[in-house]
């Protein structure tokens, strides 16, 4: 549609459960969302751009889209490697390793007896019967 905000239309590959932003919101969901894993990335220079002067030799010129090309290839790689499915699925089974460590084992231990009690008297209920 002509005129139409391209940002506010839902496009089909983001609700497909195949997708990788599917997959990133369901993981957002399930685990508080990204506001703890958010890193620095490469560094822009916005506040220096508004201010360059007309005679600038073209070397210096060369040297400047050179860096900001290698900072977005380098932003690019970052973005790449947080929706990877691989080093997402890593995370994760990192995230829950932490937490499944910080539990006291005293709680630990309490947990493993009431699942072995309750597997004890479902198998007696069931040489019982």
């Amino acid at each position: 549609m002509p005129g139409k905000d391209k940002t506010l239309t839902k496009r089909p590959e983001d609700t497909c459960e195949n997708s990788p932003a599917y997959a990133m919101r369901a993981c957002a969901m399930i685990f508080g969302g990204l506001r703890d894993r958010v890193t620095h990335m490469a560094e822009t220079d916005l506040e220096k751009s508004d201010n360059i002067p007309a005679n600038i030799p073209a070397d210096v010129l060369v040297t400047q889209i050179e860096s900001t090309r290698a900072d977005l290839a380098r932003t690019i790689d970052e973005i790449a490697d947080r929706v990877s499915p691989a080093n997402v699925a890593r995370r994760t089974g990192d995230r829950i390793r932490e937490r499944i460590s910080q539990i006291d084992p005293l709680v630990g231990g309490a947990v493993a007896l009431a699942a072995v009690s309750v597997t004890c008297f479902i198998v007696w209920r069931r040489i019982r019967k």
